[in-house]
C-alpha cells in the first residue's frame, strides 16, 4: 500500500453475508445499542507453550503474591505498642502445622523466624483457637496451665495474648499474637477484646489476598491452558473502500473459545506476566491464516508496543507476504518508548506496512504519528461514532483528512455504523472504513464464501 496509491480493491461475492449498502437494502440509520454478536471462530491452532517461545515477559508482577504483608505489619505494630509487648505475630494452620507469616518487633529474641513451622498441638494459639486456653495470659510461669509447655521455655515467654484469625465463612486460617519475655501484669480482659477486633481486621486483609492468590492462580491455569492446548482463534473484519463499497483488506482479530473479550483476556494475562506470550501467540494464529484471505486482500494485525520491540514477533511478521501486510500500531504517548522507532523501521526494511490506530486529534496520538511517519492513520471509533451530530468532532476528523493527506498517508475509519456516518466520512475525505453498518467480523467459514 504505497503512499502514492491507494489501497488496491477486489469485489467479494457477498454469498457469506449480505451488506445493506452494497445491495441497496434499505439500512435503519440508528442501529440498535447492542450490536450484533461476533460469530464464533471455527478454528484454532494449537501452540507451544511460552518457554518453547524463549521471550517471557518477566517485567510482570509476580505470580504468587505473598499475603498483605504491608497492612498487615502496621497493625502488628500497632498490637505491640498499644499493649507493651516485644514481639507481634501472624501464623498460619497448615494441615497439623503452625507456620509463622509475620513477624514485627524482637522475633530473634524468642527464636522465631518468618516460615518456621511448629506442630499445632504444642502452640498456644491452636489451644486458644480451640477454647482450651484464654485469649489473655499475663503470667505464662505462673500459669498452670501452660508452664510445663515446652514453647514456654524454649522461648522464654513471660506473657502472651492472641486471638484466632478467621475468614467471613467461618474457616479458621490462623492466629496473631502478641509475646514478652516478662509477665505483664497490666494485660486484662479487656485487652481480648482489642485482639479481637484486631485479628478481624488481620483476616479480611489476608482473605482478601488470599481471594486475589485464587484469582490469578485460576487465570494462569486459563491462559497456560490456551497456550499450551489451544483455545485461540480469529475472526475477520472487513475493511472497505468507502466509494465503491468493495473490500480491500481484512483485520484479524482474536477469539477465545470460552468466550470474553480479548481486551480482558490480555489485561489478565498482563497481570500475571503472561501478557507477552499471549500476544505472540494471538499474532501466529492471525500470520497462519493469511492463506485464508481472498487474493488481493490486505491483512491488517494489530500490535502492542511490546509486542513491536520483540525480535520474535518481527521475524514472524517478516515470513509473511509483505506486500499485503499492514502492522497497526496503537499510540503509546510516551516518546521515550525504547526501540519503537527502530523496530518500526525494521518491519519497513521487511517489506511491512505501518498503520497508526485508534487515533482521535490527542496530542500525545499526534506526536507519534510524526515520530514514526505511518502509512496508514485509523481513526478510534469514539472518534467516529455520532459525527453527524458532532460538529466539532466533524473538525477533528477534517483535521486528521488533511494531516493524511499532507504527508501521503491513507486514511481508514473504525466505528461506521449508521449510513449518515458513511456519507458524512466520505464528504469529509475518507476513503476507507469498517463497522456493523457494513459487514461484522466473519468466522473463517463465512470467510470461504467470500474468497473469488
Amino acid at each position: 500500500m504505497p503512499r502514492e496509491s491507494s489501497l488496491e480493491v477486489f469485489h467479494p461475492l457477498h454469498r457469506g453475508y449480505c451488506n445493506p449498502l452494497d445491495t441497496g437494502l434499505s439500512l435503519d440509520p440508528s442501529l440498535p445499542s447492542v450490536l450484533p454478536e461476533v460469530p464464533a471462530m471455527s478454528e484454532t491452532l494449537i501452540l507451544p507453550p511460552p518457554s518453547a517461545v524463549g521471550e517471557s515477559d518477566t517485567n510482570g508482577p509476580p505470580l504468587f503474591l505473598l499475603p498483605a504483608r504491608e497492612s498487615v505489619e502496621r497493625l502488628l505494630v500497632l498490637a505491640r505498642m498499644h499493649l507493651g509487648m516485644e514481639v507481634a505475630i501472624v501464623s498460619e494452620f497448615t494441615g497439623e502445622e503452625q507456620v509463622l507469616r509475620h513477624l514485627e518487633g524482637d522475633p530473634e529474641a524468642f527464636g522465631l523466624q518468618i516460615g518456621a513451622g511448629a506442630r499445632l498441638s504444642d502452640t498456644y494459639c491452636w489451644r486458644v483457637a480451640n477454647g482450651h486456653l484464654p485469649l489473655v495470659i499475663p503470667d505464662a510461669r505462673a500459669d498452670i496451665r501452660v508452664r510445663d509447655l515446652e514453647v514456654t521455655w524454649e522461648a522464654d515467654i513471660g506473657s502472651y495474648i492472641g486471638a484466632p484469625i478467621r475468614f467471613s465463612d467461618g474457616r479458621l486460617y490462623g492466629s496473631v499474637c502478641c509475646l514478652s519475655h516478662s509477665a505483664n501484669p497490666a494485660l486484662r480482659d479487656r485487652d481480648a477484646g482489642f485482639m479481637t477486633m484486631l485479628a478481624a481486621l488481620i483476616g479480611q486483609e489476608l482473605e482478601a489476598e488470599w481471594a486475589a492468590h485464587q484469582k490469578r492462580l485460576e487465570t494462569f491455569g486459563r491462559i497456560r491452558e490456551v497456550l499450551e492446548r489451544g483455545g485461540l482463534g480469529v475472526a475477520f473484519w472487513p475493511i472497505f473502500d468507502l466509494d465503491s463499497l468493495a473490500i480491500v483488506g481484512y483485520e484479524t482479530l482474536p477469539r477465545f473459545e470460552e468466550g470474553g473479550s480479548a481486551d480482558r483476556w490480555f489485561a489478565d494475562a498482563d497481570e500475571i506476566g503472561l501478557g507477552a506470550d499471549l500476544e505472540r501467540a494471538a499474532i501466529q494464529v492471525s500470520l497462519a491464516h493469511l492463506d485464508d484471505l481472498p487474493r488481493g486482500a490486505y491483512h491488517w494485525v494489530s500490535l502492542s508496543a511490546r509486542a513491536m520491540g520483540s525480535p520474535t514477533i518481527r521475524d514472524m511478521l517478516a515470513e509473511a507476504s509483505g506486500d499485503r501486510t499492514i502492522v497497526g500500531l496503537a499510540p503509546t504517548g510516551r516518546d521515550g518508548e525504547p526501540g519503537l522507532v527502530e523496530a518500526t523501521h525494521d518491519l519497513r526494511a521487511r517489506g511491512l506496512r505501518i498503520a497508526f490506530d485508534h487515533v482521535g486529534g490527542e496530542p500525545t496520538a499526534l506526536s507519534d504519528f510524526y515520530r514514526l511517519q505511518p502509512e496508514v492513520l485509523r481513526l478510534d471509533a469514539g472518534t467516529v461514532r455520532g459525527i453527524d451530530a458532532d460538529p466539532p468532532q466533524r473538525e477533528v476528523v477534517s483535521f486528521l483528512v488533511r494531516l493524511g493527506s499532507e504527508v501521503g498517508a491513507v486514511i481508514v475509519a473504525e466505528g461506521i455504523e449508521t449510513r449518515e456516518t458513511l456519507n458524512l466520512l466520505r464528504d469529509l475525505g475518507v476513503a476507507y472504513g469498517q463497522g456493523y453498518a457494513l459487514a461484522p467480523p466473519l468466522s473463517l467459514d463465512e470467510l470461504a464464501h467470500e474468497r473469488p
